[in-house]
């Protein structure tokens, strides 16, 4: 408490008299108990009355080198007035400056300071006596000698304190330099079903902002987990670990539009920069509005565009408003991942086309769609399934001959030739991606998972940290990181991964089980992985089960489960049939089914070469065979 009270002084403020060196505060001479924290608080609102206390400074001062949230300050606020009510005057005491601080605006009167005022010792305690004559030494009196056993008792507890070890103070905030989180766009025009629009917008700024290399964007998912909560900018900037927030609101009213936006410094709580854009909502250029906050943006930060910056800030956009809003419709259908939000979000880009044919962007989200559509496609309609990789290709190289900067359809490029098991198209695009928006956490995700898969390399690890980093509130950014440990054999670094999104997300499900288990079989660590698995009624369940009862020497049970697969899935699970077989050791029978899914053209092949359960086969002829047949890269 020194550094606070560097004079000790007493003050006095109405009936209430503060000791700083006893550290008491009495009203009327009755004494008022105050935790330590309260006391400190007080201390500092009395030593510095009439002036309006900013609440990072009162944080600064009485939490010392602890990171706390301003809610704490605000509880504090409330318990020391509380605590003052006994004059039934605390509001007066200290009053609020709304969005600021706090102020103590009693007057306040310094008596002394605490050191001189203190009562003298007497001289018996001393030793000495006036004629320099010591006198026979005497009892002390009672009150005296209960009075020594106070003080003995207090410098004992002092002492223990004192000695007690202390928790380490946590590090000081200090986020990345030029770094931001866009909070989703407040929807103010009253209409709920026109959250796609504003939640739109603040989409489109992250992706603008993502594509310039000096500056770090924190990710949608993690962003917009803050849209109904009330925490504070520094609470938010904490948890994203960024040093500027961006927020702001949409007002939807006939064809006006306003959109008002906020770049907040985190350390101080000022503004760094706002504006109002007032549009007419069907004739002006949204996509300019969208490129100047992003330029503005920059310009707060610190960040000097480059003439690639430029370029890619308005890259596959659209000049037409009604264009936006429909492919603003599509995205917010897109993040719905079923067959029929595909098609709702399809018929969106549709209409952006027709009504702006030289609109990147809504080709690139068309063809996306219609790649969903196939890969998660139930039916077994040759032809139909022929047609949504046609339109899909159709679609993306459109898409990137009227955008080549365009990292987002490069990303789409990426997953259409995935779905294709074309690995070496699939790498080249992800590259191209990567290299236009490096700080785009969903490519970073594909990047690094490629990367880790088909070139074992550190730098796709690398980007999956980075990924996680920018996306720190997503369970699923410690799931794919955790993936990407797994094709690299690293297991108990996927195991550590898996426990970080589960402490996000607690929630259990067949899926979650299932993909801890497989680690677990990987380690060899069967028992681990039966345990999981059982009691879940799922193909994937079978498949572990199969797996692992085998190797627990419970062939029966084993077999079982096989032959639910079977029933449950036909030879659409040829490449788990292989799998099985292969973990079994029946070398014969996995190269068989692995002939069948080729024929059948399983997804599930493009993890041949990186999925560990099949590494007994990995050196047959049978297997080289396949590899050269599918064209994968060196």
């Amino acid at each position: 408490m020194d550094a606070l009270t560097k004079e000790n002084g007493i003050y006095v403020f109405g009936r209430f008299q503060l000791d700083t060196l006893r550290r008491t505060l009495t009203s009327a001479g009755t004494p008022i108990k105050l935790v330590p924290r309260l006391f400190d608080l007080l201390v500092y609102l009395v030593e510095n009355p009439g002036r309006v206390i900013e609440k990072d400074e009162l944080l600064s001062a009485v939490w010392a080198g602890r990171v706390v949230e301003e809610s704490n300050l605000g509880q504090a606020i409330f318990a020391l007035r509380k605590a003052l009510n006994t004059e039934g005057a605390a509001e007066s005491l200290i009053s609020t400056a709304p969005g600021r601080g706090y102020r103590f605006t009693a007057p306040v009167e310094r008596l002394a300071d605490a050191a001189s005022a203190a009562p003298p010792i007497p001289a018996i305690l001393t030793g000495g006596a006036l004629g320099g004559t010591k006198p026979a030494p005497q009892p002390a009196p009672r009150h005296i000698q209960r009075g020594l056993l106070a003080v003995a008792l207090m410098v004992a507890v002092l002492l223990v304190w004192r000695l007690l070890p202390t928790a380490p103070a946590p590090p000081p905030f200090a986020p990345p330099a030029h770094s931001v989180a866009v909070l989703p766009f407040t929807n103010l025009s009253g209409d709920p079903a026109q959250d796609y629009f504003s939640d739109g917008l603040s989409e489109e700024l992250i992706d603008a902002l993502s594509t310039i290399d000096a500056i770090r964007v924190a990710a949608r998912v993690s962003a917009f987990s803050f849209r109904h909560g009330q925490a504070t900018i520094q609470t938010i900037a904490r948890k994203l670990n960024v040093g500027a927030v961006l927020e702001g609101s949409v007002r939807r009213d006939g064809n006006r539009l306003r959109i008002a936006v906020r770049l907040i410094n985190a350390g101080t709580g000022f503004p760094m920069w706002s504006q109002t854009y007032d549009r007419d909502r069907f004739q002006d250029d949204l996509l300019a509005v969208q490129s100047d906050i992003a330029r503005e943006v920059s310009a707060a930060l610190e960040v000097k565009l480059l003439a690639a910056d430029e370029t890619r800030l308005t890259a596959g956009g659209t000049h037409n408003p009604r264009a936006l809003d429909a492919f603003l419709r599509g995205t917010a259908a897109g993040l719905v991942m079923d067959d029929a939000h595909a098609k709702l979000a399809v018929s969106a880009y549709t209409e952006a086309i027709t009504l702006d044919p030289g609109y990147a962007a809504a080709y690139a989200g068309r063809a996306g769609s219609l790649n969903f559509m196939f890969d998660a496609a139930t039916d077994t309609d040759a032809a139909r399934l022929a047609q949504y990789q046609a339109d899909a290709r159709h679609d993306i190289d459109k898409a990137i001959l009227l955008a080549p900067d365009l990292a987002y359809a490069h990303r789409v490029k990426a997953y259409i030739h995935k779905s294709a098991l074309d690995v070496r198209g699939q790498l080249a695009e992800i590259e191209l991606a990567y290299a236009l928006a490096p700080g785009d956490a969903s490519i970073l995700s594909f990047y690094g998972l490629t990367e880790a898969a088909w070139r074992h390399s550190d730098a796709g690890l690398l980007a999956l940290e980075k990924a996680a980093r920018l996306d720190p509130l997503r369970p699923g950014a410690y799931r794919n990181l955790a993936n990407g440990q797994f094709y690299m054999r690293r297991y108990d670094d996927a195991l550590e991964s898996f426990r970080r999104a589960d402490a996000l997300d607690s929630t259990t499900s067949a899926t979650k089980r299932t993909m801890v288990a497989n680690v677990y079989l990987a380690k060899g660590d069967a028992a681990s992985a039966a345990r999981l698995c059982t009691g879940i009624d799922s193909w994937f369940a079978n498949e572990c089960l199969a797996i692992a009862d085998r190797a627990l020497g419970r062939q029966a049970e084993a077999d079982a489960q096989l032959a639910r697969l079977q029933a449950r899935m036909g030879d659409q699970a040829a490449y788990n049939y292989a799998d099985i077989y292969a973990q079994w050791g029946d070398k014969d029978h996995a190269l068989q089914w692995l002939q069948t899914a080729y024929r059948l053209h399983d997804p599930g092949l493009a993890e041949l070469r990186i999925d560990p359960f099949l590494d007994p086969i990995r050196q047959t002829p049978g297997y080289h065979a396949l590899e050269r047949e599918l064209n994968f890269p060196p």
